[in-house]
């Protein structure tokens, strides 16, 4: 008899560790998801960035540009 005391003991602590186990997964699995579609969004808006600077970069190598040539007219 105590030894059936014990092992149903040792059962329900198992199930306590299992349900909280699964509920860690369930959560890291979540909260995987959510940085996964942040990272996303980050990757995008880095990529738009990137655009904008390249164009700034084009716009300043064009008025250098213009202004050697004005430079060079005096």
């Amino acid at each position: 008899m105590m030894e059936e005391e014990k092992d149903k003991q040792l059962e329900e602590k198992l199930e306590k560790i299992q349900t909280k186990a699964l509920d860690t997964i369930i959560k890291l699995r979540e909260e995987n998801r959510r940085l996964k579609e942040e990272n996303e969004k980050l990757k995008e808006e880095n990529e738009k960035l990137r655009k904008i600077i390249k164009h700034l970069e084009e716009k300043i190598t064009y008025i250098l540009q213009k202004l050697d040539i004005l430079e060079s007219e005096k």
